[in-house]
């Protein structure tokens, strides 16, 4: 159980990243990559006789790169969870203002109670000339120009 998600959480990404080849090639080359790095490290950090092909397990050679290659997958096993912890956490904060949102746009009367839009009356084009106006001009302007077409209020 990688990253403390769960197999559910786990079995989603691995849904998510099969549904987009170019992101599964991605995370292949970042952990391909991520895994080099660790063994190009360990390596350099822990092996001084590069003459024998075979670590004695009892060596101070493999003792090292045990250690090592441990405190990486450690290191690497807490990055994702606290990886996976933030993205739940964004995810549920992005979720929360988008109901907000829906909500508002429901009290506005932009959508019905079945979350369907509700669909508006198109305006004539005396009620866009006044809109116009009522963003640009002074409201005495306003008023001139709703006393001139008769539309007092």
């Amino acid at each position: 159980m990688l990253g403390g998600g769960g197999p559910d959480k786990m079995e989603q990404a691995m849904a998510m990243a099969a549904q987009n080849p170019h992101l599964e090639a991605e995370n292949t080359k970042d952990f391909l990559a991520l895994w080099t790095k660790m063994a190009v490290t360990c390596f350099e950090r822990c092996v001084t006789n590069t003459q024998n092909s075979m670590i004695d397990p009892n060596s101070k050679e493999f003792s090292c790169i045990e250690n090592c290659v441990g405190k990486h997958v450690e290191a690497n096993h807490r990055i994702v969870k606290k990886f996976t912890e933030s993205q739940e956490t964004f995810t549920e904060m992005q979720q929360k203002y988008e109901d907000e949102k829906m909500r508002e746009y429901k009290d506005k009367g932009i959508f019905n109670e079945n979350m369907e839009l509700i669909p508006k009356k198109p305006k004539t084009p005396e009620e866009m000339e006044i809109e116009a106006l009522e963003t640009a001009a002074p409201k005495f302007i306003v008023d001139a120009y709703k006393w001139a077409k008769g539309q007092t209020e």
